[in-house]
């Protein structure tokens, strides 16, 4: 289990251009369905990125009806850290780091 500044030195990797100071961290059960719902609406997104295996993989755009993938209700494997980043009207409002335990 890795600690909270190595949590907060992979979120910076998971997203370089990020310039700010909130970090946030929840931990969640293995069995917990997740909504990766992530594309722009009134000025709001979610930008989403899983970190397994040592390697990242962002979440692309998804949830419109032009999009193909769709990433609602995915449960993940125990070892997946989530990267979420939020902006909300604009406005940067931070990342969450979510572990997964059993």
């Amino acid at each position: 289990m890795l600690n909270q500044k190595e949590l907060k030195d992979l979120a910076k990797k998971a997203f370089p251009n990020y310039k700010g100071r909130k970090f946030y961290f929840k931990t969640e059960p293995q069995s917990t369905s997740f909504n990766l719902t992530s594309y722009w609406d009134e000025g709001s997104r979610e930008y989403y990125v899983m970190y397994q295996n040592s390697e990242f993989s962002p979440v692309p755009q998804n949830g419109t009806p032009y999009d193909k993938a769709e990433y609602r209700d995915s449960v993940l494997p125990i070892d997946t850290i989530i990267f979420n980043r939020t902006v909300f009207q604009g406005r940067e409002c931070g990342i969450t780091v979510t572990t997964l335990t059993k």
